[in-house]
């Protein structure tokens, strides 16, 4: 087709330097003039290489050329999950170059203003749609973005809960922000043990039961430090657990994507629950 003779054109110009990086395009009138073809086949061939991030548009002014991403070959064959932050070897610095770029360019006003307390409704707007896929069904006014789980954390210890309570339950060992928020903001903190992988549910009701407990934080999948998952079944007595006390659950998923198990049933999401995601 002819968008993909262009298209593959302009391909073999950037890629032997003949336009290099920051290159403006020749104009949409010219290529039309150049190679005979109408503006719309010009145009969708523009449009194929801004998708690949091999140029990008600025308005009023036409295209430029960007670098194009890391081909996956020079991906290192390993992955270093000792650190909780992402290997940066795999991002593509040449394609959040190009997307900040078109912010830049696109979004003045907006990066220059606060924005929404509660998140950019966009945003928010793909998140649910991802919920939904999840089977988790909500509406966007619940759903807020915070930078992080430190600063989720901060929120809930802060806010009043119907219950009205204000002692925290933790696995122990857990995530250290939530005791470091729980000591800045002078609440009682529990632990219950997860050694050897082991969660004694006796001891949970215990808990809930004695010491007015607030919220449960835990993580669902893959436990940092120890690694553990909840079974189907623990995550159940927990529910009626939590129900029987009035205990809401802030769960912690946010590694819930490298589960391998795309039908293990979100048991959390039927009661009082909190969520974190990052």
């Amino acid at each position: 087709m002819k968008y993909q003779q262009l298209q593959q054109y302009l391909r073999q110009e950037i890629s032997s330097k003949a336009l290099p990086a920051g290159t403006k395009i020749p104009s949409i009138r010219q290529l039309s003039q150049q190679f005979s073809y109408s503006k719309s086949t010009v145009i969708k061939a523009l449009h194929k290489l801004e998708q690949e991030h091999i140029i990008y548009s600025v308005p009023q002014k036409g295209y430029f050329v960007t670098e194009n991403s890391i081909p996956q070959d020079n991906l290192p064959k390993q992955i270093d999950f000792l650190s909780a932050g992402p290997d940066t070897s795999y991002f593509s610095f040449e394609n959040l170059t190009h997307c900040s770029n078109q912010i830049l360019i696109n979004r003045q006003k907006e990066i220059l203003s606060y924005g929404q307390p509660i998140g950019m409704e966009r945003l928010r707007k793909q998140i649910l749609n991802y919920f939904q896929n999840q089977q988790i069904f909500t509406s966007i006014n619940r759903l807020i973005i915070t930078s992080g789980a430190q600063q989720a954390v901060n929120i809930l210890m802060n806010m009043p809960f119907p219950n009205g309570r204000e002692n925290i339950l933790v696995e122990q060992p857990t995530y250290p922000g939530i005791l470091q928020a729980a000591h800045l903001t002078n609440h009682n903190i529990f632990g219950i043990d997860l050694s050897d992988n082991q969660f004694d549910l006796e001891q949970l009701e215990y808990l809930f039961k004695n010491h007015e407990i607030k919220f449960f934080y835990l993580m669902s999948r893959f436990q940092n430090p120890l690694g553990h998952s909840y079974t189907a079944t623990e995550k159940q007595k927990i529910i009626t657990l939590a129900e029987k006390y009035d205990v809401y659950l802030v769960e912690d998923d946010y590694l819930g994507d490298l589960d391998l198990d795309k039908k293990m049933t979100r048991y959390f999401q039927k009661i009082h629950l909190v969520e974190l995601f990052i």
